[in-house]
């Protein structure tokens, strides 16, 4: 997810730690499906190393698919409420934005990681039933800590549990969009349009799409604080222009595309820092792989983008 390897170029150097204070009295968009995903990935870890795997009991239900999970999904919803809570109590609004109609192009990197979902729960079943077949003496605790770690590969969110979380949303009073495409697009244009201040999430999508603010997640090192990157003082730094820098984000590679071989995002960055664009760049490096970048297609998919009507009861909520 995301733009691959970016992390190499705008590394800690350009995180700021900004007091959660500051956004007092403002409106952040939060890019719903990352933020979801970023809190349960912890939470899934802990449910998975503190669940029964039922090796001795004739129940036919996987156990970290079943009724347990319940638990999962209750300390996720509970860990989302609190951070409500937390950042209303500063006076900050939030939306929640949704993905909406998946674009053709991350079909296949969704299939991909699907394909991969499923590869992990087929190795943890075949492990959990080899374990259940076997007698109590005979089962490692080497075989048992291994379960657990292909388990905690596994980290998704179920359609229920996703609606769950929606339904506490809107109870607890934030405004919730739903996206014509991507979410995080959506994100990008709330805030080049000025409608919220920043964008939260860790998706570096945001990164190409320029949005001028985002929150990366709240300070481990600074109580109160988010860690924010502000994209200008990144165009800045790099000595480009907001269209140059996506060009860059588009040659790293992302959902939409794999970058040309042996290009990393350093050698990407020298060559659009000598030729200004892609298509000077293929015009000096012809010998290069471009078509691999379909470049045309991922600069569209790298605009911001604006809902067509703001709900206006949501967003008073917001």
């Amino acid at each position: 997810m995301g733009i691959n390897s970016i992390s190499d170029l705008v590394g800690p150097e350009y995180l700021i730690q900004v007091p959660v204070s500051d956004f007092a009295g403002k409106r952040i968009a939060i890019d719903a499906p990352n933020y979801i995903f970023t809190m349960a990935s912890p939470l899934y870890y802990r449910f998975i190393n503190e669940l029964d795997l039922d090796l001795g009991g004739t129940s036919q239900v996987l156990p970290w698919l079943g009724p347990a999970r319940e638990r999962f999904c209750e300390s996720l919803c509970s860990a989302i409420g609190k951070m409500i809570f937390n950042v209303a109590a500063k006076g900050i609004s939030l939306v929640f934005v949704f993905d909406g109609e998946m674009c053709i192009e991350k079909v296949e990197c969704r299939k991909l990681r699907s394909d991969r979902r499923a590869g992990i729960r087929a190795k943890a079943l075949a492990l959990w039933k080899s374990l259940r077949a076997s007698l109590p003496l005979d089962r490692s605790m080497e075989d048992i800590a291994s379960l657990r770690k292909i388990l905690a590969q596994d980290c998704s969110i179920l359609e229920n549990e996703n609606e769950k979380v929606k339904t506490l949303i809107d109870t607890l009073g934030c405004a919730i969009l739903t996206a014509d495409g991507e979410g995080e697009n959506l994100c990008a244009g709330l805030v080049n349009r000025g409608l919220v201040v920043a964008a939260w999430s860790t998706d570096t999508d945001l990164y190409a799409l320029g949005a001028r603010i985002i929150i990366k997640r709240f300070s481990e090192s600074k109580r109160d604080h988010f860690d924010v990157i502000d994209m200008r003082r990144v165009w800045m730094g790099m000595g480009m222009t907001p269209t140059q820098f996506t060009d860059l984000c588009i040659m790293c590679g992302c959902d939409f595309n794999t970058n040309i071989p042996k290009i990393g995002p350093k050698r990407a960055r020298d060559l659009i820092t000598k030729h200004g664009s892609i298509e000077i760049a293929i015009q000096a490096r012809p010998d290069l792989e471009w078509s691999r970048l379909h470049h045309v297609r991922c600069r569209e998919l790298f605009v911001p983008s604006v809902p067509r009507m703001l709900p206006p009861l949501d967003m008073r909520r917001a």
